[in-house]
């Protein structure tokens, strides 16, 4: 009785040990990707593309997004590989359907456009854009109120360009702030207002994050728009902007 009562004993041991093991063996793979894509970006950074490359495969192909994403891009702009926009899509796919906004917003473009023999499929491309819209990605915010707005590859949505364009500019997109203050001067979806307008396109002519260099126009907008308001108009229009972007476009009140 002893005897049987040690063996158990030894092996209640074993199965303890092999369940560490298996413990540390799931965590060593999350560590050894976190620091190979710090590795493989520190290799993009020195401009060792095909080295990078090869590291973001090894990843890729373990199921890493990040590391799909960062290899489609690689294939569609040629870096440290032959450029192929098939292969890109592929990669892009595999990380858009973990989640990856990025990677969804990438395949929104490529599906909008003639891109190196991938076909134009609106519908998949506003798929993706909406994906990564969801998650909070500005520019596929913005690309979706465009889409809405335009209402040339689907039917005009004034509403949902209202939205996705107020929800871009809370986040400080120039140029969905730019677009917001055209609707509400044409009076598309929202009450006419040269207040309301006035404001969100000074908030975008003074964006810092104006990535197009697009704020010398759009003062000059707010020049014409200035000699057609009242001073009252325009002390309002000015204090409202003023507020919104001290408020860092959160919540921004309307006249």
């Amino acid at each position: 009785m002893a005897k049987k009562m040690t063996y158990t004993l030894q092996e209640a041991m074993v199965k303890r040990l092999l369940g560490y093991l298996v413990c540390v063996a799931l965590l060593l793979p999350v560590t050894s990707i976190a620091a190979s894509l710090d590795e493989a970006k520190a290799a993009v950074d020195a401009g060792k593309f095909a080295q990078a490359a090869a590291m973001y495969r090894e990843l890729a192909a373990a199921g890493d997004a990040k590391a799909q994403y960062n290899l489609g891009l690689m294939y569609a702009r040629g870096d440290g590989v032959q450029e192929n926009p098939q292969e890109a899509v592929k990669w892009y796919r595999m990380s858009a359907e973990q989640g990856f906004a990025e990677a969804q917003y990438a395949l929104g473009v490529i599906y909008f456009r003639r891109d190196g023999g991938v076909a134009m499929d609106y519908d998949e491309a506003i798929k993706w854009y909406r994906k990564a819209a969801e998650q909070g990605h500005v520019r596929s915010q913005l690309n979706l109120g465009i889409v809405y707005l335009r209402g040339d590859v689907v039917p005009q949505d004034i509403p949902q360009a209202l939205k996705w364009f107020g929800l871009a500019a809370e986040q400080g997109d120039s140029d969905a702030q730019f677009n917001l203050g055209n609707m509400y001067l044409e009076g598309e979806g929202v009450p006419a207002s040269m207040v309301n307008g006035y404001m969100w396109i000074w908030l975008a002519a003074e964006n810092p994050q104006d990535a197009h260099g697009r704020s010398g126009k759009r003062k000059k907008i707010l020049m014409y728009l200035e000699a057609k308001m009242t001073p009252e108009q325009l002390a309002e229009a000015k204090a409202l902007a003023q507020t919104c972007q001290a408020q860092h476009y959160r919540s921004c009140k309307l006249a």
